[in-house]
């Protein structure tokens, strides 16, 4: 006959169980006599799910000369198709830039940035960053095919902003998202 060895991991487990089913039976307070009454109440919503999607048809932004005192403007073609009512929100969400234009090496930005920060313009106006998150643009379900819509960068430049050396621009990266609008 062989010999039991003790397991104390067997005993954990049962102590925890015998310990769980007194709370359980701990947590049931019926007076003799009295039905047991169990209230639950349950909330529910129907939801659906929101498809949403964006595309930038006009990627003539990407390159763009700016000039002290001109109107330093570029319109770009966003296509948005939803099956419910939604928000296209624009921020620049790099504490390095803020905003603004800045000078990038072609590996890293530097402090030096333009003087104004950059606007976009749809139904709304908005200044970047966009720290309160604005929307740029609102509206209705589409489509399966989408909707166009227009928006315009708008970039101010003073004579004090510095042209850059050759192998250097000035860059932001913009970030678009497109939520379903709370209703």
């Amino acid at each position: 006959m062989g010999s039991k060895k003790f397991n104390p991991s067997a005993l954990t487990g049962c102590l925890l169980i015998f310990l769980l089913s007194v709370d359980l039976v701990a947590a049931v307070d019926v007076a003799p006599g009295q039905p047991l009454v169990d209230e639950v109440s349950v909330q529910a919503a129907l939801t659906k799910t929101a498809i949403l999607e964006i595309s930038i048809e006009d990627q003539g932004a990407k390159t763009w000369n700016l000039s002290p005192g001109a109107s330093n403007r570029r319109d770009i073609v966003v296509r948005i198709t939803a099956n419910t009512p939604w928000e296209l929100k624009i921020a620049d969400t790099n504490p390095q830039t803020s905003g603004h234009l800045t000078e990038w090496t072609g590996q890293a930005y530097t402090n030096k940035r333009l003087t104004y920060p950059l606007k976009v313009r749809g139904s709304r106006d908005v200044t970047l960053p966009n720290s309160q998150n604005v929307a740029v643009l609102t509206g209705a379900s589409t489509s399966s095919q989408g909707r166009r819509l227009g928006l315009s960068l708008e970039q101010d430049v003073t004579p004090d902003d510095e042209s850059l050396q050759q192998d250097h621009i000035y860059r932001i990266q913009l970030t678009f998202t497109l939520v379903a609008e709370k209703t």
